[in-house]
């Protein structure tokens, strides 16, 4: 990992950490080279709510780490973008819980959907203390400091219809318009392209494609289509694919 996180309770008004039991372990374990930095060198940190910053670490073993976190970058934004993905397998959410909280994403989303595939959504890999680790790793990868908001949602009408977002698109393998064509016509910057809120959400169906009566909902409420060419891709590589074009397309100044 490029970095250690922290949450804000694991820090006092002084910045101090004084941490104890399996959570260091976790810490040792994901970043062995902490023990190289013993004796004042400094290492990448961030803290919820904080920012980034460096670390002096005093003392560090399986059981103890004590330090001093020193801030010297303000809190990272998020991507106005929501990534809402009909529960896949097990191996796949991990992978999506990577990718949107990596690149810090708004937010990550689970659909139970007609033709899911029903006992993926008891997957071990949905446990909240299961994703929690994977978070962990995510933002110690890219120094960030706000943790990723996920949640499983119990349909697709109940995403589509949710606050919070001004539009939406959605991959279709049966086509749609081109990706990179409507990624185009994004103005850099991106704050303000999508409405009053500035928030995209981009929806990927189950293995098996949405029902009949959820393509019906999706034309009656004018989502917006957008095909990723000829072949059929896996969830995380639609996924990887779409928020990497919306990113660049967003960043430009």
């Amino acid at each position: 990992m490029n970095s250690i996180f922290f949450y804000a309770s694991e820090v006092d008004n002084s910045l101090k950490i004084q941490l104890r039991g399996e959570r260091v372990g976790g810490i040792i374990e994901r970043n062995p080279w902490v023990f190289d930095v013993l004796g004042g060198r400094s290492v990448k940190a961030s803290v919820e709510g904080t920012g980034r910053g460096s670390l002096l670490i005093t003392e560090i073993e399986n059981e103890i780490l004590a330090a001093q976190f020193v801030p010297s970058g303000e809190l990272l934004e998020r991507v106005p973008l929501v990534l809402s993905v009909a529960i896949p397998r097990p191996q796949t959410i991990k992978k999506l819980v990577q990718l949107a909280g990596t690149v810090g994403l708004k937010e990550l989303r689970f659909i139970k959907t007609d033709l899911g595939e029903k006992s993926y959504w008891k997957s071990k890999q949905l446990r909240p203390e299961t994703v929690e680790q994977e978070i962990i790793k995510a933002l110690e990868q890219s120094w960030d400091s706000e943790p990723l908001k996920w949640s499983i949602w119990e349909s697709l009408s109940s995403v589509v219809g949710s606050e919070g977002v001004d539009c939406t698109w959605c991959a279709d393998t049966d086509g749609g318009d081109l990706l990179h064509e409507e990624v185009s016509g994004i103005k850099g910057g991106g704050k303000t392209n999508f409405g009053e809120k500035g928030v995209m959400q981009v929806l990927i169906g189950p293995e098996a494609g949405w029902s009949l009566r959820e393509r019906e909902y999706l034309v009656a409420k004018n989502i917006k289509r957008i095909g990723l060419g000829l072949r059929i891709l896996r969830v995380e590589t639609a996924a990887s694919l779409i928020v990497g074009s919306l990113l660049e397309r967003l960043e430009r100044n």
